[in-house]
């Protein structure tokens, strides 16, 4: 490509953005134009029965976190693929916010700084399999940090992430993997088992997703709302498809032009309007997977809504929306510091003290190297990292 096609692409490419832009924000203003006056009563009950109640939105009140403990888990990733070694280092840190009068005080499980933890797999693994053997490792360390700071009594834990971790296809994975996954699900549901127990929030943020598990909600409720709002059918006669146009969104850019900053969504469930969970989830004892609600929430201008998962152990309609409102309320004043970045402080903090460098995994790797020299080809950087010109 020559330098004028080169400019022609970046001009084709801001035009399409514009226009998408365009068609997006006049939808949302009719949708916003009837946001306070939909309710989701006037919706047939097969639709309504994994929604949590009656508007498409609810504004979140702050709560005070005078005399609050608020846990934050996040972990620390690199590893690198030689010729016959996967090496993963591992750093998991809970932050611990202890709130008084004015500012909080702040800890560390474990209080000492941590070395990282180094992982090896001798296995012959593909390159997905070896992203995926990482990942299950740093989701390993989490959780265990998780079931660890429970001793510290916390009022609420949230994790970077989601509270349920998913494997999207374990067929044809190697048993080391599998076995992994099913360690990992077992200490999850003894979390989700402790932390009802002891009466503490457990919650997952998830800062970047790429779900679009909302907006297939909104597009089953959308033609009967327009029926039942008059106002709505100006979206019928706009220059643009709205199926197509919400098809191609996702929830959290959808979200960012309807909700309002210290607003939520509805509350929703993981089941489809067939009642059936993603295939996902099947290794999960279904009664934990019926606890996790889900809701956005856009506690800043200028980010996108956060995806939160909670653990929500009650089956009464009013207490469900009562506990999802209180967990929304201790995380809207951790997570407005900044006007572009809407991410709970505590796990910022919890970020900063888990995260490590790359030449951390190089002094693992040369120390090995120093003692074994080039008699192992298991060592071997990959040809694409060793050019010798």
């Amino acid at each position: 490509m020559d330098i004028q096609n080169f400019f022609l692409k970046l001009d084709e490419i801001v035009e399409q953005i514009s226009k998408i832009e365009k068609q997006r924000n006049e939808f949302n203003k009719v949708l916003k134009s009837v946001k306070d006056i939909i309710d989701l009563r006037v919706l047939p009950p097969n639709l309504t029965k994994n929604l949590w109640g009656n508007k498409l939105y609810e504004e979140v009140k702050s709560a005070s976190l005078r005399g609050l403990k608020i846990a934050g888990i996040d972990g620390g990733l690199i590893s690198k693929s030689y010729h016959g070694l996967d090496i993963v280092i591992i750093r998991a840190v809970a932050a611990i916010f202890n709130y008084g009068k004015i500012k909080p005080m702040v800890k560390y499980y474990p209080s000492d700084y941590q070395f990282p933890i180094i992982k090896t797999s001798f296995d012959p693994f593909t390159n997905i399999e070896s992203e995926l053997f990482a990942n299950l490792e740093r989701i390993n360390s989490e959780i265990d940090i998780s079931l660890g700071v429970l001793n510290e009594q916390p009022d609420i834990i949230l994790l970077d992430g989601s509270i349920l971790p998913q494997l999207r296809e374990r067929t044809g994975l190697k048993a080391s993997l599998s076995n992994k996954y099913n360690k990992i699900v077992k200490k999850y549901e003894r979390l989700f088992d402790e932390c009802t127990d002891r009466n503490i929030f457990l919650a997952g943020c998830i800062k970047d997703t790429r779900s679009s598990h909302f907006i297939k909600i909104f597009i089953q409720l959308l033609p009967i709302l327009i029926k039942k709002y008059p106002e709505l059918r100006d979206i019928l006669n706009s220059d643009y498809n709205y199926r197509k146009l919400l098809a191609q969104n996702r929830d959290s850019d959808f979200l960012f032009r309807f909700l309002d900053v210290g607003e939520r969504s509805l509350i929703f469930d993981y089941h489809d309007f067939a009642n059936k969970l993603p295939r996902v989830f099947s290794i999960f004892n279904d009664y934990w997977v019926d606890k996790i609600k889900i809701f956005y929430l856009k506690s800043v201008p200028f980010d996108l809504p956060s995806r939160i998962e909670v653990l929500v152990p009650e089956s009464n309609k009013e207490n469900i929306i009562k506990m999802c409102d209180q967990i929304a309320s201790i995380i809207l004043p951790i997570s407005n510091q900044h006007i572009e970045f809407g991410v709970p402080s505590v796990l910022i903090e919890a970020d900063a003290r888990a995260k490590m460098n790359e030449t951390d995994i190089d002094i693992v790797y040369n120390s090995l190297f120093d003692k074994l020299g080039k008699k192992s080809p298991l060592l071997f950087k990959l040809r694409r990292n060793r050019r010798p010109f």
